[in-house]
């Protein structure tokens, strides 16, 4: 891949969304949407190990996380989802939520990958459920493969558990990748004619 960052046209018509990728990048993007399924489920399935430790939530019956998650792309991709001020409990009691948005979404968005060819076709609450992908699929790519910094306080185990995929410095190709994805969704925005992911 060239250093110039491809880019996905994108166009509207009453009833559908297209989106025309660049050749070969759908395989590439199925592969990092079943990663992010991966990485998200995990981290909702250890909500049933917190729930246990922690009585408050035990008593409502509500799965809900009792610290931020230690696999950091995941960290900063609630990071970016949440405000900087929110407050420790609110961003807890919010995580599940989230995280199941992002969840729900992930299936609508794979249904509307072609098998063969660069062309998404979709209509428009299908491409409402890539606004809701896009931007933490770029998030934890971003961090994983470098191009974007660890939080501060990352541990040398939280470094461990992102495993051989992790590279502390990005290639271009990683760097590409990157902003593909950010601007893919900031395009896909535009073509619905929205200011931001609805939420």
């Amino acid at each position: 891949m060239s250093a110039k960052v491809p880019s996905v046209c994108w166009d509207r018509t009453e009833t559908q969304i297209i989106g025309v990728f660049p050749a070969k990048s759908l395989p590439w993007l199925n592969r990092q949407f079943t990663f992010l399924g991966a990485v998200l489920t995990a981290r909702v399935d250890g909500y049933a190990a917190e729930l246990a430790k922690d009585p408050v939530t035990a008593a409502l019956g509500m799965p809900a996380p009792t610290r931020r998650p230690n696999y950091p792309p995941l960290r900063v991709a609630l990071d970016q989802w949440f405000p900087a001020d929110m407050p420790e409990e609110s961003r807890a009691w919010w995580e599940p939520d989230v995280l199941g948005i992002w969840l729900r979404s992930l299936p609508i968005v794979r249904t509307t990958l072609p098998a063969d060819g660069n062309v998404v076709e979709m209509s428009h609450s299908q491409a409402h459920a890539w606004t809701m992908v896009l931007p933490p699929l770029h998030c934890v790519y971003a961090v994983l493969r470098g191009g974007w910094p660890l939080p501060p306080d990352t541990t040398p185990r939280a470094v461990r558990r992102m495993g051989p995929d992790y590279r502390p410095v990005a290639s271009r190709r990683d760097t590409v990748l990157a902003a593909l994805l950010e601007q893919t969704q900031l395009d896909l925005v535009a073509t619905l004619g929205h200011g931001g992911p609805i939420r």
